[in-house]
């Protein structure tokens, strides 16, 4: 009983408040025994299916080589949380589009997955500088330009996804950006 989350040290009170007698584990208003296991021991799954089979926990192997898509949006542009995931959306469909053009198989592998990871820049000049640098290394990426129709003026680069790709290949760019 030391370590029960049930039981109040300081003034030996069980969680209803009623006084516990500590050397016999027993309340005062009740007769029967106080238990509390601090170490259960941990049972495999019972299926959910009724057939009140027992199932070993599955173990998920870590990944290799994983494929990712990093999505950048800029912060300095002030957007809603709505123009925000439409200039998310646009930025993955547009690499998921080019990627499919230039390379099915990688497209392929990431479908696995489905990993992404989601940044955000503080200007313009960031956002087209992770531009230039997917460019040079050659990685598949796409630039939304927005429309223009509601929140920020045509032509205003929103948002940058660049992949997918092994993610070991594009953690340099990452490195130092805020998660969104």
């Amino acid at each position: 009983m030391e370590n029960s989350p049930f039981t109040d040290k300081s003034n030996n009170q069980d969680i209803s408040g009623v006084p516990l007698d500590i050397e016999t584990n027993k309340s005062q208003n009740d007769n029967s025994k106080v238990s509390i296991e601090t170490n259960p021991v941990q049972q495999p799954e019972v299926s959910t299916d009724g057939s009140n089979e027992r199932h070993q926990p599955v173990s998920v192997p870590k990944l290799v080589n994983p494929y990712i898509m990093m999505i950048v949006v800029r912060k300095d542009l002030n957007l809603g949380v709505g123009k925000i995931a439409a200039q998310v959306g646009h930025a993955l469909l547009g690499a998921y589009k080019k990627g499919i053009k230039s390379s099915n198989e990688v497209i392929t592998k990431w479908e696995e997955e489905k990993r992404m990871k989601i940044f955000s820049v503080k200007s313009d000049e960031e956002l087209q500088r992770l531009s230039e640098e997917a460019k040079k290394l050659e990685l598949n990426y796409h630039l939304v330009r927005d429309a223009g129709k509601t929140q920020v003026q045509r032509g205003t680069h929103t948002a940058l996804c660049i992949g997918p790709v092994l993610e070991a290949k594009i953690e340099a760019l990452y490195k130092d950006l805020k998660s969104l």
